[in-house]
């Protein structure tokens, strides 16, 4: 969908990653590229089956703006992100993540 914002009514990257992973069957890894820009955002994206995921253009906008201490505060701060969202799910690693896959990103009852 890079460019989608041309055309509203194309389908998010991240609402069609479940059916791009179900149709390689595991042939060859996915990777969003783009589409991260919070830590929710990469965990959710490695739940439906990407191996990574892309950050788009915020460690230019932090090179930019810092240079390499701007740089590493921003994949300090995605990491951190990621780190508490897991840990909000019940989960203490990306391992236990990949485990229990989309089903880490659903509602407990």
């Amino acid at each position: 969908n890079h460019g989608g914002r041309q055309l509203d009514p194309a389908p998010s990257a991240l609402s069609v990653l479940p059916d791009i992973v179900e149709a390689l069957k595991g042939e060859t890894d996915v990777i969003l590229d783009g589409g991260g820009r919070w830590g929710g955002d990469v965990v959710t994206a490695l739940a439906l089956g990407a191996k990574a995921v892309g950050i788009g253009r915020p460690w230019a906008w932090a090179l930019a703006a810092g240079g390499e201490r701007g740089v590493r505060s921003l994949v300090d701060g995605l990491g951190g992100e990621i780190r508490d969202v897991l840990r909000l799910g019940g989960m203490v690693d990306l391992a236990s993540l990949r485990a229990q896959g989309a089903a880490a990103l659903r509602p407990v009852r």
